[in-house]
């Protein structure tokens, strides 16, 4: 999947979606990548790829765009999104997302549920079961209100970062559909994201 054949080194951050992404694109979709591991996070990784010791990773847009963004203005490439929609305010044109990239619904599967799914419910809040009804909706419509107020979002601006709350709905949705994944595929994916160790 690299440049003409060329075997792309990646740095990762061992049991995140920094490591599943170039182990699922290597071992499903046959990606011809080398992983360096054990890096503590993205910063480290980023230093790595400034002194050669990898060329890339697989790291999210909404980090990207606050660490590196002037990166892609000609020293880095995007080869790959792995969501199933394009991000809409990418620099690069015509990166091909999870649909793209999948040869059948397996690997389309294997990629989400590996990569993109768990990063869009990993940051949650969550109440305990029994609290009662009327108190998570008070909850959520602080939450609604607080995601909505003018000047954190101009303060969010300012250190662009980005506020895009995914809700209870959505959530629940997200996490009923990764935990409702079919065995084979749960099984699968956990061989390959936590290898039996020999």
């Amino acid at each position: 999947m690299g440049p003409k054949g060329k075997q792309i080194t990646v740095g990762a951050i061992p049991g995140s979606t920094v490591e599943h992404a170039p182990i699922i694109m290597r071992d499903v979709l046959g990606a011809n990548m080398k992983m360096v591991t054990g890096y503590k996070g993205t910063a480290d990784v980023r230093l790595a790829i400034d002194s050669g010791e990898v060329e890339g990773f697989f790291n999210s847009w909404t980090s990207l765009k606050i660490t590196s963004v002037d990166k892609f203005k000609g020293e880095w490439l995007m080869l790959a999104q792995l969501g199933d929609d394009t991000i809409s305010d990418l620099p690069v044109p015509n990166v091909p997302t999870i649909p793209m990239l999948a040869k059948n619904e397996e690997q389309r599967q294997l990629l989400r549920f590996g990569t993109s799914v768990p990063n869009q419910f990993g940051k949650v809040y969550v109440l305990p079961p029994g609290v009662p009804q009327e108190r998570a909706a008070a909850l959520e419509a602080a939450f609604a209100k607080t995601f909505a107020d003018k000047e954190l979002l101009a303060e969010a601006d300012k250190g662009r970062l980005e506020i895009q709350p995914v809700s209870a709905q959505q959530t629940q949705k997200l996490v009923t559909e990764f935990l409702g994944m079919s065995a084979d595929l749960k099984a699968k994916l956990q061989k390959l994201i936590r290898p039996e160790k020999k």
